[in-house]
C-alpha cells in the first residue's frame, strides 16, 4: 500500500520545521566537509605546504604545531586552527574553492609578541588578539571564505583607542556595539591536538653551567667542554634534561653527549647588557673562551636535532 502526502501537508511540515529553528544542511556539505578534513590533514603532514601557508617561520618545529578542526560558522564545513608549539602564534585556515587558504592570524607579518584566536560560532565571530608591549583586539565576522572587521580596541598602558568598522568611537559606543555583536553567544573552548605527523617525538630541553661557575656556585650540572664538528655538537659533563623549557627536569650522569644540528639552528649570547644573535662560529668561540657561563640551553626538536642554543654570562 502506497502512502501519499499532499503538497499542502508537506508545505505545512516544512514551515513548522523552519519555525522551530531547523535549517537544512546543503546535500554537498557533508562531502565538502570530508574533502576539507582530508585537505587539512595533508597540509599538516607536509612541512613545505604548511610553511607556504603559514604566517610565521615554522622552521624545524613544524611537527610540533597544534591544530583543531572545527566548524566556526556552522555551515557544515569545518575550518582549521593552527597554533605554534610555543603558543605564541595562531592562524585560521579554511577550505575555499577546493584549496586550503590562510584566512588570517596573529600576530600577522611580525615575529614580535604573541597572539590568540577566540571564536563565537553562534554569531560567526572570530576575534584576533595580539599581545606585545601593547595589545590589539579585533572582532571579525566570518562567512566561510573571508573575514569582515566589525570592531576593535588598541591598548597601550592607560591609553585606549576604539573603532567600529574602521571609524574611531567612544568607549561607550564600542562596548554597546560589542555587546550586541556577541549577544547570545559564548566563546568556544577550543581543544588543540598535537600534530602527529611523526610517530614519536624526540623533543627535549637540556641545560647546564660552565665548570668554572659550577666550582663557585656548587652546581652539579657542570659542563667541561663543548665542541662542534660536521653539523654536530658534543657536550661533555652533566646536564639537566626536561621535556621542554620551563618543565621540571632530572640531572643526567656526567659523560659526552653528541647532538645533530638542524639547518636553521639559532645561536644566542646573553650578558648583563642584553641578548644578541651570533653566527655558529662566533657562538662556539665565545663559549670555549670562557667556561664561567651561568647557563647553557640546548633546544631539541621532534626530529632529535638542535634548533636553538643559548649561553648566558649574566649573574
Amino acid at each position: 500500500m502506497k502512502v501519499r502526502i499532499s503538497k499542502s501537508i508537506a508545505m505545512c511540515l516544512t514551515l513548522v520545521l523552519l519555525g522551530a529553528g531547523f535549517r537544512p544542511v546543503p546535500a554537498y556539505a557533508s562531502t565538502k566537509a570530508e574533502k576539507a578534513r582530508e585537505a587539512y590533514i595533508r597540509i599538516l603532514k607536509s612541512k613545505s605546504r604548511l610553511q607556504k601557508m603559514s604566517l610565521w617561520n615554522i622552521g624545524e618545529t613544524w611537527s610540533d604545531v597544534e591544530y583543531a578542526i572545527i566548524d566556526l560558522n556552522k555551515d557544515g564545513v569545518p575550518e582549521l586552527l593552527i597554533r605554534s608549539d610555543d603558543g605564541h602564534y595562531e592562524m585560521l585556515a579554511a577550505y575555499v574553492n577546493g584549496k586550503v587558504k590562510c584566512i588570517g592570524g596573529v600576530p600577522e607579518g611580525t615575529t614580535a609578541g604573541s597572539g590568540r584566536i577566540t571564536v563565537y560560532p553562534d554569531r560567526k565571530i572570530v576575534c584576533f588578539t595580539t599581545y606585545h608591549n601593547w595589545r590589539y583586539q579585533s572582532y571579525y565576522e566570518f562567512d566561510g571564505k573571508r573575514l569582515e572587521e566589525k570592531c576593535g580596541v588598541w591598548k597601550l598602558n592607560k591609553h585606549r583607542s576604539y573603532n567600529i568598522k574602521g571609524k574611531n568611537v567612544s568607549e561607550k559606543k564600542f562596548a554597546a556595539y560589542k555587546k550586541k555583536l556577541l549577544k547570545g553567544s559564548e566563546e568556544l573552548k577550543v581543544k588543540f591536538e598535537k600534530n602527529k605527523s611523526e610517530t614519536k617525538s624526540k623533543k627535549a630541553y637540556y641545560s647546564g653551567v660552565g665548570y668554572l661557575w659550577a666550582e663557585l656556585s656548587g652546581r652539579k650540572d657542570s659542563i667541561s667542554k663543548i665542541s662542534y664538528k660536521e653539523k654536530k655538537v658534543t657536550v661533555k659533563g652533566s646536564l639537566i634534561k626536561a621535556s621542554s623549557f620551563g618543565k621540571k627536569g632530572s640531572r643526567l650522569k656526567a659523560k659526552s653527549r653528541t647532538f645533530k644540528i638542524a639547518e636553521q639552528c639559532k645561536y644566542y649570547y646573553t650578558t648583563g647588557e642584553g641578548r644578541k644573535s651570533l653566527s655558529r662560529k662566533k657562538f662556539f668561540k665565545k663559549v670555549n673562551d670562557n667556561y664561567s657561563f651561568t647557563g647553557l640551553a640546548i633546544y631539541i626538536n621532534s626530529s632529535g636535532k638542535v634548533y636553538r642554543m643559548e649561553v648566558d654570562y649574566s649573574l
